[in-house]
């Protein structure tokens, strides 16, 4: 009797799911090249783990790097790199572009953070450095975020963080540099 039960309510569960009907919201990914951007549903992208769809891969959503202020003239700013194809500078304090500023990126620039982020593993780095969190006050932090599909990263380095990772954090701040910044309000 229990086992007919719990068929009939397995059966039935499977029958509710299936007949579900499914909302999912495309986004373009940025193409290597000039071929055409492609969908990735985005129903798989709250899950740990989503599987794959051929044809279909996971989408650029964001990237950042900042500096936090210090109690010297430490620069302080914050470079956002989004899959919208605008980059956002906001600089804070010491720098030379106060207030903030936007760019145009594209797959390019996209495909370069992905690359670099992959070549120093960074998903899989610490969250904090020092990683024991004995963080000296004095100095300031560089705050590096990735957003890849279902994928979020973001990493706080004070101090003593491995020499990959500041190799990914001034790549990041040299790219927002060479970009042709517009101001959108002062500072």
């Amino acid at each position: 009797m229990k086992y007919l039960l719990f068929s009939i309510l397995a059966l039935g569960l499977i029958i509710f799911f299936a007949c579900t009907p499914k909302t999912g919201v495309k986004v373009v990914t940025p193409a290597k090249s000039s071929e055409p951007t492609q969908p990735v549903d985005t129903e798989t992208l709250g899950s740990e783990k989503p599987k794959p769809t051929p044809g279909i891969r996971p989408a650029f959503v964001s990237a950042s790097v900042q500096k936090t202020p210090c109690y010297g003239k430490c620069p302080a700013f914050e470079i956002k790199f989004e899959a919208t194809g605008v980059a956002t500078y906001i600089g804070k304090k010491h720098v030379k572009r106060l207030g903030t500023w936007t760019a145009t990126i594209g797959g390019k620039e996209y495909t370069t953070i992905l690359e670099a982020a992959q070549k120093i593993n960074y998903f899989n780095l610490s969250r904090t450095y020092p990683e024991d969190g004995k963080f000296i006050t004095d100095l300031p932090f560089t705050i590096t975020s990735l957003h890849f599909g279902s994928d979020k990263h973001k990493i706080r380095n004070n101090i003593d963080a491995p020499e990959d990772l500041i190799s990914y954090e001034n790549f990041l701040i040299e790219l927002g540099e060479s970009l042709k910044w517009t101001e959108v309000t002062k500072e």
